[in-house]
């Protein structure tokens, strides 16, 4: 009888405990979510079998990485992110008809989003079998080449950081306790919130990665001034004065950071980190919007507020779950305008030219959806997300979205983490996974501008001056 179940076993591929739990994990998911779609077969057999293709998508995207034994927090990312703003959110709002952008509800508006969707992953599905030897030649190099910084390069930004927490110490206080945090110049803004804001996180990650290579003699000391580090910057990043997307990057980038090497040694540790971020996403998330929109300082904070903050089926019809609404309002927007051909994709490209030297500079795309709702809709706010797929729709027609899907699935193998020793590289990879929410809800010039400093400060610089001094 064992010989059989071993037998059994092998034919499924099942040669541990831990596969046989990812199988369970994925034919649950798959069980409970078909269950979530049964209400709109009454609504529209073709609204139905558009979201059950998307449910298929999530569902082998869920089976790769599942059954991945290398660690995919880009991967996971992008699935948490798929399943809730672009699975479960659109459902909830199309099953009552209100959708947070005031759009009607139109069955062929949404099977066209929907297949916008799973266009952008199909493409970026074939891009990753395409690029499977570029991985396979990464694997043969990446095990034995480690990166690190030179020490210099650290003690030269730690001295800038705590230079740029003195000096904004009084702006970050009226910040937090006044509500007062408005600067007159947008280079200025750009500079101090964008890139020196974001030096204690590359003081941080270096201590944390250094201290995985070090025997406790010394970590004491260490440990504390990563902690001190950790706060200065969560202090500079507060989230009176940064958005929840930004400073939900900076709080999940440091999680990836401090269990980074624990990761590794949990048992289906891509499915563990996948069902912890739904968590997150679905209840403390929302929670923040009253410090972030509700709140100008901490004494106006009400523990009703963030209660009512905590109702799901309410939030996914706000507008912190409005990015595939917007997709289908983007749809909205090219079928009666036409694509821009481009247009959006220079602006986000040329960000840092101040509009007084290019008047007709682009806003971004969500202002331009926001305006059609606005006008043609009941609309009322103009500061609304547009996810990437549908960036690429307003810009390039189907032609885009299958080129940006690409490209996505470039970026997403090269993040594929195959050592099983952390060097520096792995704060590229933590960064660029914490960023996905960021990337994918939008808009793009938003996310680009704000991921590009971040990892400029956090990587390519200190990683470019190290190299120089080698």
């Amino acid at each position: 009888m064992d010989d059989f179940f071993d037998k059994f076993e092998r034919r499924l591929g099942l040669k541990s405990y831990t596969q046989i739990t990812n199988l369970s994990c994925n034919i649950l998911f798959l069980i409970i979510n078909l269950f979530v779609l049964k209400d709109l077969w009454y609504l529209s057999e073709a609204v139905y079998l558009s979201f059950l293709l998307n449910l298929i998508m999530l569902f082998f995207m869920m089976l790769r990485f599942s059954y991945s034994t290398n660690l995919r927090l880009f991967d996971v990312t992008t699935f948490v992110f798929f399943y809730i703003f672009l699975f479960l959110a659109p459902i909830c709002q199309t099953i009552n008809s209100n959708y947070p952008n005031t759009m009607p509800y139109n069955a062929d508006l949404v099977v066209k989003t929907n297949l916008l969707f799973f266009l952008f992953f199909l493409s970026s599905e074939f891009a990753k079998i395409l690029n499977i030897q570029h991985l396979r030649n990464y694997k043969n190099w990446q095990t034995i080449r480690l990166i690190w910084i030179k020490p210099f390069v650290f003690q030269f930004f730690l001295c800038i950081t705590f230079i740029v927490f003195i000096v904004s110490f009084k702006y970050i206080s009226h910040s937090i306790f006044l509500g007062n945090h408005h600067i007159q110049s947008v280079s200025r803004y750009l500079i101090l919130h964008k890139f020196l804001f974001m030096l204690p996180g590359f003081c941080a990650a270096y201590l944390i990665i250094g201290n995985m290579r070090r025997n406790r003699q010394g970590k004491t000391l260490l440990y504390l001034l990563t902690i001190i580090l950790v706060l200065i910057w969560i202090w500079l990043k507060n989230p009176f004065i940064e958005h929840r997307n930004a400073f939900g990057t900076i709080l999940l980038f440091l999680s990836f950071l401090f269990f980074g090497k624990k990761l590794f040694t949990i048992h289906s540790h891509n499915i563990t980190i996948a069902t912890l971020l739904i968590f997150l996403i679905l209840f403390p998330y929302p929670a923040f919007k009253i410090i972030t929109h509700y709140s100008h300082s901490i004494g106006e904070i009400k523990t009703e507020k963030i209660v009512e903050l905590l109702n799901v089926s309410s939030n996914f019809q706000s507008l912190d779950f409005d990015a595939w609404s917007n997709a289908m309002g983007t749809i909205d927007y090219v079928s009666e305008n036409g694509p821009l051909y481009g247009k959006q994709l220079l602006g986000t490209m040329l960000f840092f030219i101040p509009r007084q030297f290019w008047p007709s500079k682009p806003e971004g795309t969500g202002g331009v959806v926001a305006d059609h709702l606005i006008g043609k809709y009941a609309m009322w706010f103009r500061n609304i997300s547009n996810p990437l797929p549908s960036e690429a729709f307003i810009d390039f027609g189907i032609i885009g979205v299958i080129i940006y899907g690409f490209f996505y699935g470039i970026l997403s193998n090269s993040l594929v983490l195959k050592k099983k020793v952390l060097d520096f590289e792995y704060v590229k990879v933590a960064y660029f996974s914490s960023s996905v929410f960021f990337l994918l809800r939008g808009d793009l010039i938003s996310s680009f501008s704000y991921i590009l400093a971040g990892i400029l400060a956090l990587y390519f610089i200190p990683l470019t001056l190290s190299k120089l001094n080698a």
